[in-house]
């Protein structure tokens, strides 16, 4: 199974522009369960808050080939948890790791994420993220918000690109 990574890269013209170890704003990809109604409005909520389709591009799991094709994941892994992939780096954050990346992304909270990197408060995130997932077509339901069907992408909001460049239409 794919693991969440929290080492840092250089690129070369990060070194080179003396910004090494400066974060730089990735644009991240979202691979999202698109039959949970929870999972596909909580990515839409990141894609909104996280500064819009060009910075945040979603990409439901039920599209065939998504998982196969784009990163390689199998659809068990997919079925435990969200993963987020910084396009410029190729990193790949899995469960609570992936949440906490997309948090990094809002404005004012985004330290917030950075928590997740505290030792206790990493394990118990990663405990309630498995419970959560679990769940999580459980949750949807309580909430009112009805499972999608596969074909969750229908209105455009996250289907496979033309080309390598935008997985989902500007809103």
């Amino acid at each position: 199974m794919p693991t969440a990574t929290a080492s840092r890269s250089t690129s070369p013209a990060a070194a080179a522009s003396g910004t090494a170890g400066v974060a730089t704003r990735e644009t991240l990809t979202v691979l999202y369960d698109g039959t949970c109604g929870f999972c596909t409005r909580q990515a839409r909520l990141a894609q909104r808050v996280g500064g819009g389709p060009r910075r945040v591009r979603l990409l439901s799991t039920s599209l065939p080939g998504v998982l196969e094709s784009h990163l390689g994941l199998t659809r068990e892994s997919a079925n435990r948890q969200l993963f987020v992939e910084e396009d410029g780096t190729g990193r790949l954050f899995g469960g609570a790791a992936a949440v906490a990346r997309l948090v990094r992304e809002v404005p004012v909270v985004g330290p917030i994420g950075f928590l997740y990197y505290v030792p206790v408060l990493r394990q118990l995130a990663d405990v309630l993220y498995r419970l959560f997932a679990r769940n999580r077509h459980r949750i949807s339901r309580l909430l009112g918000w009805q499972p999608l069907p596969d074909d969750s992408c229908a209105d455009g909001l996250c289907a496979l690109p033309a080309h390598d460049s935008a997985f989902t239409k500007p809103q």
